[in-house]
């Protein structure tokens, strides 16, 4: 872009870390080329600390304006209820501020501000344990789980894995790591090509998706995959009328 003004709309929504960081590096580039840079976003986390000059928006208003240690200094607290998503150190230490633990002025915007803000603090009667407890009954058991597309595309390999009810399980990785392919296994749009999947007791492989959905739910990265009908009240029947309650006055009751 040869324009001496480049404004970029949420240039890294959606994308895995790597490409996020891979933007940044991008962006930071054009600056040094002397480009002024407009970033659009909600995610403060990889631009704070290189920004000049930060403007909070709140319903079409200008709330604050000004440089970005300043702004969220003051501001922090309503912008993240706002859902602006702040680094969290500066989270962190916004908390810190409030408890009156830490000093305005050494309110960090980096993990690297944090370690040293954090370790001049004294922190008392602090419990941890590094022990995870796995409790409640086993809902999903994966034990060397494949899965390919064609011969050629492999997308997952000797996947194993346990989820335990009432378990919080995070899937992580890059942009084609397969954490899509693995929650379709989950749900049973996909088979796994080898290896054994057990989801609530029975083999994923004798499962139909359509008896599953009382058991698992799938909620899409883009929400536009999951809007089937025209009005809302459609949209949340539509799963209703898909179990066969054809009855006007139950399904209306339920969605109400």
């Amino acid at each position: 872009m040869e324009t001496p003004l480049i404004i970029l709309d949420e240039p890294t929504a959606n994308l895995d870390p790597a490409t996020t960081f891979a933007i940044h590096q991008l962006i930071l580039k054009l600056r040094e080329e002397g480009k002024a840079i407009v970033l659009v976003t909600k995610d403060l986390d990889e631009f704070i600390a290189h920004a000049d000059k930060l403007v909070f928006l709140l319903n079409g208003e200008v709330v604050a304006d000004g440089p970005p240690r300043e702004i969220v200094t003051q501001y922090g607290r309503q912008m993240f209820e706002a859902g602006v998503w702040l680094p969290e150190p500066t989270e962190i230490g916004l908390r810190l501020l409030e408890m009156k633990r830490l000093k305005k002025d050494r309110l960090p915007l980096t993990v690297d501000e944090a370690v040293g803000a954090f370790s001049q603090l004294q922190w008392r009667n602090m419990k941890y344990s590094n022990q995870i407890s796995s409790h409640g009954e086993i809902l999903v058991r994966a034990n060397q789980v494949e899965f390919a597309y064609s011969p050629q595309v492999k997308a997952l390999r000797g996947i194993s894995f346990e989820i335990f009810s009432g378990e919080l399980l995070a899937i992580i990785g890059q942009n084609g790591a397969g954490k899509s392919t693995l929650a379709k296994l989950l749900v049973s749009l996909y088979k796994p090509s080898s290896g054994e999947l057990m989801l609530f007791g029975r083999n994923a492989k004798k499962w139909k998706a359509a008896d599953l959905a009382n058991y698992v739910a799938l909620v899409f990265q883009n929400p536009e995959h999951q809007f089937l009908c025209d009005t809302v009240f459609e949209e949340l029947a539509y799963s209703l009328l898909a179990k066969g309650i054809d009855e006007e006055k139950i399904v209306k009751t339920q969605v109400e």
